[in-house]
């Protein structure tokens, strides 16, 4: 059985242990470290008429187990609900109501499409539609530094980007006067865009150190690999999937997957690279620390003619504004950060 790290489950809320073909040696090593453990919730997968795995399980203590033959698609639901009661238990009491009702709504709904996208089914529309319904009012609400903050708690790095990206588009479509019904869009623009990393593997997504270049190379695959995901799906609006496809696209044509220019990049997909972008660079990461505001916004300003220039000069009061309150004087030995950031 292999070693499990402490420190690769700082984090970790669940431990899920299949006694399939566990042998007593394997059970003995992983009892010895589980001691360092104690704060995970553990569930053990059993068939129950099978009496040596169910009293393996139990001798494990304050254990629950989970009926194999139930399918992998009740265990997803399973560990969905646990990460929904985790998330709202992680959340602050400060945390607003709109704010908190609408994080665990998005959560949901990317849950929703990741279990989609896993067993071939539907889009969740509807869920969709209700999460970023909730992202919107939860902003006209609770303001952006309340969202921020919140979606931080996330465990997720992918969920917690996705998360974040959406509210930026919503604060900043906002700022662009946008209807209501379009940053409704925008919002489920960001909770679609990342749907193609559902095929990249968790090792390399949460990967604590920096990325080698074949799995840079294979990140780099996600609007590709969304691409495919949405081609299937007609129940997904055109400009939704273009947004999950074209959001690492450049205006003079040096991004990917497609190399597309600026004629090809309509307003929608030009906020989405900006506020994704932005998301990625000022995300704390085991691999890297947040770049302070005023370092990504030079960031972005330094991309010329990569971006839309004048969308990144209004997007710049959308983050310095008073209520979001977080750029403060720069500090004498503050230095801009290098490295890949997943976004």
């Amino acid at each position: 059985m292999q070693l499990l790290s402490p420190d690769r489950f700082e984090n970790a809320t669940l431990l899920i242990v299949d006694l399939s073909g566990a042998s007593r040696e394997g059970l003995e090593n992983l009892r010895t470290q589980l001691i360092n453990l104690r704060h995970l919730r553990l569930l053990f997968i059993v068939t129950p008429s099978d009496r040596w795995e169910t009293v393996q399980a139990h001798s494990f203590g304050n254990i629950e187990v989970f009926d194999r033959r139930l399918g992998f698609k009740a265990l997803a639901q399973v560990i969905q609900e646990h990460h929904r009661k985790t998330l709202n238990a992680s959340m602050s009491v400060q945390v607003p109501h709109a704010t908190r009702k609408a994080v665990l709504k998005g959560s949901g709904a990317l849950n929703e499409m990741m279990h989609a996208c896993l067993f071939s089914e539907r889009m969740p529309v509807k869920v969709i539609r209700s999460a970023s319904s909730s992202v919107v009012e939860a902003l006209e609400a609770d303001g952006l530094k309340n969202w921020i903050k919140a979606v931080e708690q996330h465990h997720s790095a992918t969920y917690h980007h996705s998360l974040h990206v959406a509210g930026l588009v919503v604060a900043f479509c906002e700022q662009l006067g946008w209807q209501e019904a379009a940053r409704e869009a925008m919002a489920a623009g960001a909770l679609i865009h990342d749907i193609g990393k559902t095929r990249i593997p968790l090792a390399i997504l949460d990967k604590p150190g920096k990325l080698t270049e074949c799995e840079f190379d294979l990140i780099k695959k996600h609007p590709i690999f969304g691409r495919d995901i949405l081609n299937g799906r007609p129940e997904i609006p055109p400009q939704l999937a273009a947004m999950a496809v074209h959001h690492h696209e450049y205006l003079d044509g040096s991004g990917y997957p497609d190399g597309l220019t600026e004629k090809d990049l309509n307003e929608q997909v030009r906020v989405m690279t900006i506020c994704d972008i932005f998301a990625a660079m000022t995300e704390e990461r085991a691999y890297k620390k947040a770049f302070p505001l005023r370092v990504a916004l030079a960031e972005l300003e330094k991309m010329g003619r990569k971006l839309d220039q004048s969308l990144v000069l209004k997007f710049r009061s959308v983050v310095v504004d008073t209520d979001l309150g977080r750029i403060k004087k720069k500090p004498a030995q503050e230095k801009v950060l290098t490295g890949r950031h997943h976004n």
